[in-house]
């Protein structure tokens, strides 16, 4: 069995994962951090993250609205579904996230809708990892965090109708682009980062 579309192809492996005995896609704690506000802020605590593409496909992940990618960050890589850019590994950026209620007197969140005229897509490769951090704020003993992705099979590229196609093909091409690939979801919990600097 094969993914892919056009000639470009992904042979379906006998272990999705690189390394067997990590999840597929996962976040994993680094450090927790005191950093300088502007002096009405003060200092924020924030807790760094990495999520770590172990799969044998590139995965999408969305970055938070209007920011944009750091400076030489992107390069282009010959993926199975073909040439596409991605984040130069252990790259930091502001990854979207969700933030989840995890104690009965929390607050709950406003739930946060994706608008893809505002936001960029992050591809990772195979095997690579990103950074982003987490204020205290949103990931405590109250709140985790989720972050949604998507495999690089599952993204669906329409070429675009021709002048004067039918009406019918131009309508489909219309709801095509209202599709969006299947969100997988990898959550991280607060007591991960106890477990870490509670030793």
């Amino acid at each position: 069995m094969v993914f892919g579309q056009g000639r470009f192809v992904c042979p379906e492996p006998s272990s999705i994962s690189i390394f067997p005995n990590k999840p597929n896609v996962y976040l994993a704690y680094e450090k927790t951090e005191q950093i300088a506000k502007p002096s009405q802020e003060g200092i924020q605590t924030s807790h760094s993250l990495r999520l770590q593409n172990n799969s044998k496909w590139a995965i999408k992940v969305n970055a938070v609205p209007g920011v944009t990618p750091p400076q030489n960050s992107l390069i282009t890589k010959t993926l199975c579904t073909g040439a596409r850019q991605v984040l130069v590994n252990e790259t930091e950026v502001e990854v979207l996230y969700h933030v989840e209620v995890q104690s009965r007197d929390a607050t709950p969140r406003p739930p946060i809708f994706i608008n893809s005229q505002i936001h960029w897509e992050i591809w990772l490769a195979p095997g690579d990892a990103l950074r982003f951090k987490v204020p205290s704020q949103d990931l405590n003993d109250d709140y985790s965090i989720k972050v949604s992705y998507s495999y690089e099979w599952e993204k669906i590229d329409v070429p675009k109708p021709k002048s004067g196609e039918p009406e019918e093909i131009v309508k489909y091409y219309d709801e095509l682009l209202q599709y969006d690939a299947p969100e997988h979801l990898v959550y991280f919990r607060y007591y991960r980062v106890k477990e870490k600097t509670e030793k």
